[in-house]
């Protein structure tokens, strides 16, 4: 069995505005069922449950999102795979 709470991946977006405008924050959107989670601040996806067998081989597909903190908010989704 894998570890529960084991750093998975990690995403990183850079927005080039200066102070708090330039903060980013992620959210997963979809996917992992249930098995992921992300950190708002670092990008950080680890696995919050304990993968099965059967799952350890298994693809899983995460849309994750990253948003400025901007006036002008700018925000991107991605597929991980």
């Amino acid at each position: 069995m894998i570890r529960f709470h084991l750093l998975f991946s990690q995403v990183e977006a850079i927005d080039e505005d200066a102070g708090q405008n330039g903060e980013v924050t992620y959210s997963l959107i979809e996917g992992g069922e249930g098995k992921f989670r992300i950190s708002r601040k670092s990008g950080q996806v680890v696995l919050k449950k304990q993968l099965s067998r059967e799952d350890q081989n298994k693809e899983f597909v995460l849309l994750i999102q990253a948003q400025d903190a901007g006036l002008s908010r700018t925000q991107f989704s991605v597929h991980s795979e």
